[in-house]
């Protein structure tokens, strides 16, 4: 480790004023933890990708595999993104993008690949938690954007009853078996008086049964009822899945 510390890069945060440099970060989470590598290698995983797990002449991955870490694994709703193996989906400028970002001591950074353009990129810049990288990918696919109709809403013949919505809703990513583990913050939805509720700083109107869109256009929720109607899970796309609590 002590011949490669000279090749490591400085990550930087700003303190009062000034960009400090940060002590090297070393993750050892499981079942999933961070990537150290170049932006020339992370260029050549994301050209591996493209070519569905070949990469100069080279099988890496089985096209079967590769394919698989693409597509659609878990989702709730064909409108609302999904999660892939390792991978995000996004829906941006009318591409679908598949995605993962990561965080560490100093770093922000953001992989993301858009098969139907044989496009990918791999961003990092400094600073834990920023989000330039999410304000460059945006401005790329904007070069890329094409005019497409949108498709008119259809009128809502049946109308969800909102108040079964209305409660606390805690993220499901947490032991549910520790006794003093740590839990996240619930997140209280709030029906309002024009058919619409709140939740998480954004309002939400009604485009189809159990699907929702917020009304800055940013975002899609759909909800998940058990076979009484009651409701179980909200879903914000991807791991973003969320428990009724009350």
């Amino acid at each position: 480790m002590n011949k490669l510390k000279i090749m490591l890069s400085w990550g930087y945060e700003y303190r009062n004023g000034i960009n400090m440099p940060q002590p090297w970060e070393y993750y050892h989470t499981y079942p999933a933890s961070d990537i150290n590598s170049t932006v020339a290698d992370m260029g050549k995983y994301l050209n591996m990708h493209l070519n569905n797990g070949v990469f100069n002449n080279e099988k890496i991955l089985s096209a079967e595999l590769a394919k698989l870490m693409k597509q659609p694994q878990l989702r709730v709703h064909k409108k609302v993104e999904a999660f892939a193996y390792g991978f995000y989906e996004e829906d941006a400028h009318g591409f679908r993008t598949i995605s993962h970002g990561g965080d560490m001591q100093g770093y922000s950074s953001y992989m993301a690949m858009v098969a139907e353009k044989k496009l990918g990129v791999f961003i990092v810049h400094h600073h834990e938690g920023t989000r330039l990288r999410y304000a460059i990918m945006d401005e790329i696919l904007k070069t890329f954007k094409e005019d497409r109709q949108e498709t008119p809403l259809k009128p809502l013949i049946e109308k969800t009853e909102l108040d079964k919505l209305a409660g606390h809703y805690m993220w499901t990513t947490h032991c549910h078996s520790c006794v003093d583990g740590w839990k996240p913050n619930r997140q209280e939805l709030v029906v309002n008086d024009d058919q619409t509720f709140t939740i998480m700083n954004r309002t939400y109107k009604e485009i189809e049964p159990l699907l929702f869109k917020s009304t800055d256009g940013m975002r899609i929720i759909s909800f998940v009822e058990n076979e009484t109607g009651v409701i179980e899970y909200m879903s914000l796309g991807g791991v973003n899945m969320f428990e009724k609590v009350d």
